[in-house]
């Protein structure tokens, strides 16, 4: 044997029969009584556990005992490779619907054992059918053949079935649900990577809907992924190089069809893609981190174009859209007085409006801030009534001035007898309360006619008027007359 070594590993056998593994390292030296052999004798057992160990942890999960996505990648790259015999496949990106409320209410231990339960009544119910992974956190990855819609919705609504009946888990029973997101290869993509993206985009879908519990991945929801990346990339260029601009749409008396109002409606001058209203972009900014600064800066713009107003003698009152973010911070109630105070425009001239995804935050705190606001003499307004699940709650917990009724249904007023009765009654409700009501989306005289039969006194809508700029909202309150503007 050469000088050095050599090391070997074989299996050894114990006094009472088990086998271990043994590694040997068997050397030679030359000294005074010439050439001599040495061995050192291991048991590597530990080591051979922790191998085996870190093995099972890149292949499984270490709480639920299922594959992981390593394993489930895997697996289909190795469907996706045999082209021998294609294979059309779907992934169902698995979500379990509120489990944060689990973990929250009743600790991280029960939502682990939830975890478990869910994952070992999926493995059961889709037995040898296809392979059940966990993706992350509450999230599991199913696999099974067939590419077509049918075969998706069978699927979907085979795993919703299995948790009808509550789940055992520990000491506890649960109403599980979940939310599904499904892609399909070859169709919708031709790699794991993009087939599980995919898959999570429906799922997202599905998590954002009220009403569906599993959706198919569409072409569009990618595309509307990447508009949204791009805006999110040019929100920063866009507040620096001041692209943003407000347009006011009139308010008027419907009894005598003078101006009284405008809100103000924020627009994107893109240097590509033209005049941007805010549906294609306010729903990016309201979850950036400008969202505050931007919201700030239509408030600010807004008071100072209404001040403007009333110093050339014209009393209109605008109407700004608080966003969430303004509502998250400490300081809105401070920040309205300070734009005040800088502004000078008379408080009566400023109405806030707040939609129902604001008014879901706590009550108290949200109570405190209203009081804080409307102290200063500036109208709080509840836009959309009518559209959310709990707007005459609303009016009872909130002291709100006034309601706006949503266009949906002052589009069908003459059409819809139940449209008809629901905005009859919110006028009536309104009234009784001292709250004032504009009625928005009015795109005809008829329409205007009865509203105003009604007894709504304010209205808003295409027929008084477009979203315009500063200027031709001068124009109009200067003497040219709301026909000219209705084309």
């Amino acid at each position: 044997m050469a000088p050095g070594g050599h090391v070997v590993e074989f299996e050894g056998r114990r006094r009472n029969g088990d086998i271990f593994p043994v590694e040997a390292c068997f050397s030679g030296s030359t000294g005074i009584d010439g050439f001599q052999y040495g061995a050192i004798l291991r048991d590597i057992s530990a080591r051979h556990r922790a191998v085996e160990r870190i093995r099972y942890l890149a292949e499984f999960d270490a709480l639920t005992g299922l594959p992981n996505r390593n394993s489930l990648k895997a697996h289909l790259d190795a469907v996706f490779a045999d082209v021998s015999q294609p294979r059309a496949v779907m992934l169902l990106a698995i979500s379990i619907d509120k489990f944060q409320d689990i973990n929250d209410l009743l600790g991280h231990e029960c939502g682990d054992q939830v975890l478990r339960a869910v994952g070992l009544r999926l493995s059961e119910r889709i037995g040898n059918r296809g392979f059940v992974a966990r993706l992350s956190g509450d999230e599991f990855g199913l696999y099974i053949d067939g590419a077509s819609e049918q075969d998706a919705m069978a699927v979907c609504e085979d795993c919703a079935l299995v948790f009808a009946s509550p789940l055992l888990a520990g000491a506890r029973a649960y109403r599980i649900s979940l939310r599904i997101g499904v892609a399909m290869f070859p169709g919708d993509a031709r790699s794991f990577d993009d087939l599980l993206g995919n898959a999570h985009l429906a799922l997202h879908r599905a998590k954002a809907s009220e009403r569906r519990g599993h959706v198919l991945y569409r072409r569009v929801f990618r595309d509307e992924l990447e508009v949204r990346l791009s805006i999110e990339a040019e929100l920063v260029r866009a507040e620096a190089q001041s692209e943003f601009e407000l347009f006011y749409q009139p308010q008027v008396m419907l009894n005598d069809r003078r101006t009284i109002g405008a809100e103000a409606l924020i627009r994107w001058r893109h240097p590509q893609r033209g005049l941007m209203s805010p549906g294609c972009f306010m729903p990016v900014v309201n979850t950036s981190p400008l969202s505050n600064r931007i919201a700030g800066w239509v408030m600010d713009t807004a008071c100072r174009q209404a001040r403007a107003w009333e110093l050339m003698g014209h009393r209109i009152r605008v109407s700004v859209n608080l966003s969430p973010s303004q509502f998250q911070s400490d300081n809105l109630a401070e920040s309205v007085r300070l734009i005040l105070a800088t502004t000078g425009l008379t408080p009566s001239l400023l109405e806030l409006e707040v939609t129902e995804d604001i008014l879901l935050d706590g009550v108290d705190r949200l109570l405190a801030i209203f009081a804080e606001i409307q102290s200063l003499g500036v109208r709080i307004v509840f836009d959309d009534f009518g559209t959310g699940y709990a707007g005459l709650s609303y009016l009872k917990k909130f002291p709100l001035d006034g309601l706006k009724i949503d266009q949906s249904f002052v589009s069908e007023l003459r059409t819809n007898r139940n449209a008809a009765a629901i905005v009859s009654s919110t006028i009536d409700l309104g009234r009784k309360l001292g709250l004032s009501l504009i009625a928005e989306g009015i795109e005809d005289a008829a329409t205007a006619d009865l509203l105003s039969d009604m007894g709504c006194e304010h209205a808003q809508g295409y027929f008084f008027g477009r979203p315009m700029p500063a200027a031709d909202f001068e124009a109009m309150l200067l003497g040219q007359p709301a026909e000219a503007l209705r084309d």
